[in-house]
């Protein structure tokens, strides 16, 4: 009886062994598959190893290529692979408004050149170096009209000169200082009107009104611009009335 039933439990364990390897429903390892997600990973853990290792700092100049004296200059700063709260800039050439996530104000004390440092939590500092200009130089205009020919009509509505920015994309205002305006009749005569500020005078606005075509206008002055240490002039402008 013995031998009867360690027969047939055998057989039960060979069928249940059978059933189990035919299961389709049992997960099969794929050991090539295996491998290149662990070399995926190796890579993609090495590149993130080296990039905390060294990472790249980018100052970013929002407008244009040098930072200006005497006005507000956006830059932004950005390291890859680190926060930008573990972060930090300073300067000895410059001061700092922060605005949030990278982005800064910054404002130059003089022309020459600027040295940003960025400072990286666990990393050595960075430090960038960044050319400072003055505001470029205005353009006098009367009536929107830099030079040239000018109707007598548009020259006698003009009541000042202004000092513009052309090609400048910043929010800065220059303000005239002085002017003077010469008139030159076609038979040779000579008349100058000198101004304080940019209005015309009682003079310089008769001069204006006496335009007529052939007659020629000259227009020299000074001006001071945002950061300007002394004013700036503005050499002889010339305008032929039509």
């Amino acid at each position: 009886m013995r031998t009867i039933n360690d027969q047939n439990e055998l057989k039960s364990r060979i069928q249940r062994i059978s059933q189990r390897e035919s299961n389709p429903s049992k997960p099969k390892i794929n050991l090539n598959k295996t491998l290149f997600g662990l070399l995926i990973l190796m890579v993609i853990g090495s590149y993130a190893f080296s990039n905390s290792e060294n990472p790249t700092v980018s100052v970013a100049l929002d407008k244009m290529n040098v930072l200006y004296v005497g006005i507000e200059n956006p830059i932004t700063v950005a390291v890859t692979g680190i926060a930008i709260e573990d972060t930090k800039i300073e300067s000895d050439e410059l001061e700092f408004r922060t605005l949030g996530n990278g982005h800064f104000i910054v404002y130059p004390s003089k022309p020459g050149l600027a040295k940003i440092k960025v400072h990286i939590k666990g990393h050595a500092a960075k430090i960038l170096e960044f050319k400072v200009e003055e505001i470029p130089n205005p353009v006098f205009k009367i009536d929107n009209y830099s030079s040239g020919l000018i109707s007598a009509e548009a020259f006698a509505k003009s009541e000042e000169i202004d000092a513009i920015l052309e090609n400048f994309d910043f929010d800065a205002t220059c303000e005239i200082v002085e002017f003077t305006l010469r008139y030159s009749t076609k038979v040779g005569d000579n008349v100058e009107s000198f101004n304080q500020g940019n209005r015309y005078n009682d003079k310089t606005k008769a001069l204006v009104l006496q335009a007529k075509a052939g007659d020629i206008y000259s227009l020299y002055g000074k001006y001071q611009c945002p950061g300007n240490a002394e004013p700036g002039s503005v050499y002889t402008t010339l305008f032929r009335i039509k």
